[in-house]
Order: structure tokens, then C-alpha cells, then sequence
């Protein structure tokens, strides 16, 4: 961002004016392609109207969901919760398959699977795009799929040593950030902690995020994995 072009606010961030006619705008017209399915994985700045074919990802399907989700709650004028609507729906409709949990690494546009294992890291943006998707719009559809998400997490990724396993495929090492990102998304829900696995009127309940969830409760209190450096910025989980 170049601070001439942004509308300061008296802290020196970026208003909310800028978010809305300037930054929102420009990723919804390079994120979602009219007619195209997802979002548009990569763009080439010098030429970006090249097509970026039909790759696409749940990693950065949900992570999009997420901040145009997100981007909508900062400014209900924006114009990102139609982008957030069109994430969710290839997520559910695309990405996710057979309405168990489990989600496809990677897909087609027309939904055809690239990559099937399903993947730890993944499975974190969902339930952060689920949190953040169902705070926009209220959709209970995006608690049903969290559910399915958690209860895919407890019974098919729990390790033997504690946490999860990085995939489907049993690929080693097992790292920290996944894990990180998977309690990143359980306290998504902030004041409305409640929101996954329980049933109303407690999902409106202040209650702390981690209470009475038993993958929480695993990440809490797993068999102590060893920690190591797994390069710059990065971890990963010994004795997998």
C-alpha cells in the first residue's frame, strides 16, 4: 500500500473507506473471476488478466472465505460478503466430500478431485472460515460442517503420541504449525465460543472456546511431543 493512496485514520491505519473502495475491491476482482467457480489461486501481476486454469485449493478457499468474511464484519458496505457466499459454497459444494468431514486437498473448478488426502492444516482454515463465515451471516450450515470437520479430526487424525497427524497419507514429520492454526480456529469464535458442538441456546453462551470440547482438550493435553525447529519461523513434532 502506498500511504498516499490510503485514507488515514488518526492511529495511522487504514480507514475503513480505504478497506471498502480501495483493498476489498481489488481482491474480490482478482480473487473471483465472473462465471469461474473458487477463487483464483495465483495471479500474475504483469498480466493480470491471464487464466489461472482450474486449480483450486480448500487451503486457500477457506482462507479467503475467512477474509472476505472477516472484511464484511469490518464494513457491512464493502461488498465482500457476496465473495464470502461464493468461497463457502465451492468449500461445501467442491472442496468437501461426502459430508463427513473430510475435505480434498486440492480440486478442479468443476469440483473433480487433484489431490484426495485430506490435510490437518487444511481442516484449520475450514473451521476458521466456518467461525468467521457463520459470525457474517448467521448461515447454520457453516456449525453443521464445522461439526463434521471436528468429528473427522478426533476420529481418523488423532495420533497415538498426542496431537494429530499432518494428513491422511501419515506424512512425517508432524509439524506445530497446523496445530497452532487448528487452536487459532477454536478461538475464531471469541465471545461466541460456544459455537461448535453444542446445541442452542448455548451456542450464544460466553463461555471460553476450549470448555467441554474433547479435541480441544487433546491439544491441550497431549503426551507432550517434543518440539523442534524445522527451519526459520517453523516447527515440526518429534516421535511420530
Amino acid at each position: 500500500m502506498k500511504p498516499e493512496e490510503a485514507l488515514e485514520t488518526g492511529t495511522g491505519l487504514p480507514s475503513k473507506a480505504w478497506l471498502r473502495e480501495t483493498l476489498i475491491p481489488a481482491w474480490i476482482d482478482r480473487a473471483v473471476r465472473p462465471g469461474r467457480a473458487g477463487f483464483v489461486e495465483m495471479f500474475d501481476p504483469a498480466d493480470p488478466l491471464r487464466d489461472p486454469g482450474p486449480l483450486r485449493t480448500t487451503l486457500v478457499t477457506a482462507r479467503l472465505t475467512y477474509v472476505f468474511g472477516h472484511a464484511h464484519l469490518l464494513d457491512p458496505q464493502s461488498g465482500a460478503l457476496a465473495a464470502a457466499r461464493h468461497g463457502f459454497a465451492f468449500l461445501r459444494d467442491a472442496c468437501r466430500e461426502g459430508g463427513r468431514g473430510r475435505f480434498l486437498h486440492s480440486v478442479r473448478e468443476d469440483g473433480s478431485p487433484v489431490d484426495s488426502r485430506t490435510d490437518l492444516y487444511d481442516l484449520a482454515f475450514v473451521l476458521f472460515a466456518m467461525a468467521w463465515y457463520y459470525r457474517a451471516t448467521q448461515d447454520e450450515a457453516a456449525l453443521a460442517i464445522a461439526d463434521e470437520v471436528i468429528g473427522f479430526i478426533e476420529s481418523e487424525m488423532a495420533h497415538p503420541l498426542g496431537g494429530f497427524a499432518e494428513d491422511t497419507l501419515g506424512t512425517l514429520p508432524r509439524r506445530q504449525n497446523p496445530h497452532m492454526h487448528l487452536l487459532e480456529a477454536f478461538h475464531a469464535s471469541g465471545s461466541r465460543a460456544s459455537i461448535w458442538s453444542m446445541p442452542e441456546p448455548a451456542r450464544s453462551a460466553s463461555i471460553s472456546p476450549m470448555t467441554g470440547n474433547p479435541l480441544s482438550a487433546r491439544l491441550a493435553s497431549s503426551a507432550s511431543p517434543v518440539i523442534i525447529s524445522n527451519g526459520p519461523g517453523s516447527c515440526c513434532i518429534t516421535g511420530a
